[in-house]
């Protein structure tokens, strides 16, 4: 269960055609996806205000405490992993291949080449999921869903990625190769089905040409989010904006797209130019989002001394 060891049954990973993704849009995943708020493993239980005044709980602890991390909290990367690792299983895919899961997360076809350093950050976030034990009180929550009747308890245990790992075969290539095989729905999928916050997007979106590091993987996700949370008719038309970098007038923090992702200046010798290539990067994706008609348009808001801020959806 969640063990790393090798399995010597053979099985065949075969890339399903996979038209529509899915993104886990709960607080729970979001937050997770938050640089700016960590969740360690190991740590202190974290409550989420899922509904004004309503929380749900989560703690995360080692199926061996002896194990070290690569790194001690899950990762806005580590949720990427795992929604293409839902996509995957909800087309029918539990066998599968840390080229494949790239190939899921960039929107490429079976015949791109995946480099080794892509394939290796897979393969440590899966086997960080894998060994991570999620325990979730939605009780309170489901209760003022009507999920559930009053007074009823509602918890749910289990790995983050409950997977072995085998040696797969497969098609048209020669030898054996490591890979995955999921045995059950991820536990905060699963969650995010019954509260109904499962984002969906044309996986087409993800394929912009030159854009597939670790980095711009993080960043088409956070716009995907961020655009169809914008297409819910009950937003208003402040939150077709999309700002970098700024400060919380209440608390003081610092909000933004840079800090949700952990783009801190501090952590550049020169910020201004790596400034200007996420913005490229954003421009870019953003103008494939045009050509597959999912957005209209876009316009650059610009500040003070022309300083560009950010961008603002035209749906």
């Amino acid at each position: 269960m969640g063990k790393e060891k090798t399995k010597t049954a053979k099985k065949t990973a075969t890339m399903p055609l996979v038209n529509i993704g899915f993104i886990n849009n709960t607080k729970i995943a979001n937050q997770m996806s938050d640089a700016r708020y960590p969740i360690l493993v190991n740590g202190k239980e974290t409550n989420f205000e899922v509904i004004p005044e309503i929380y749900t709980s989560l703690k995360l602890s080692l199926d061996d405490d002896n194990l070290v991390l690569s790194s001690n909290n899950i990762t806005g990367y580590d949720m990427a992993v795992m929604d293409a690792v839902c996509t995957l299983y909800e087309h029918g895919c539990t066998i599968f291949t840390p080229a494949m899961l790239l190939r899921m997360m960039t929107g490429k076809d079976s015949g791109q080449t995946v480099n080794e350093k892509s394939a290796k950050d897979i393969t440590e976030s899966l086997n960080k999921l894998m060994r991570i034990v999620a325990m979730v009180d939605m009780s309170r929550e489901y209760v003022e869903r009507s999920l559930v009747p009053p007074n009823s308890t509602v918890k749910k245990q289990g790995h983050l990625l409950q997977m072995n790992c085998i040696q797969v075969a497969i098609p048209y290539h020669k030898g054996f190769f490591y890979g995955y095989e999921l045995l059950d729905e991820p536990i905060l999928y699963t969650y995010a089905k019954e509260v109904q916050q499962v984002l969906c997007y044309p996986v087409k979106l993800l394929e912009v040409e030159k854009f597939n590091t670790k980095e711009t993987i993080l960043i088409k996700r956070y716009l995907l989010v961020r655009i169809e949370t914008m297409k819910n008719a009950r937003n208003n038309v402040s939150a077709k904006k999309i700002l970098y970098d700024r400060i919380d007038r209440k608390t003081g923090e610092k909000t933004g797209m840079f800090a949700y992702l952990g783009f801190l200046e501090e952590n550049y010798s020169n910020w201004r130019k790596k400034r200007g290539a996420i913005h490229n990067t954003v421009c870019s994706i953003l103008d494939a989002f045009i050509e597959n008609a999912y957005i209209l348009n876009y316009r650059i808001l610009k500040g003070e001394k022309g300083k560009t801020d950010g961008v603002e959806i035209i749906l």
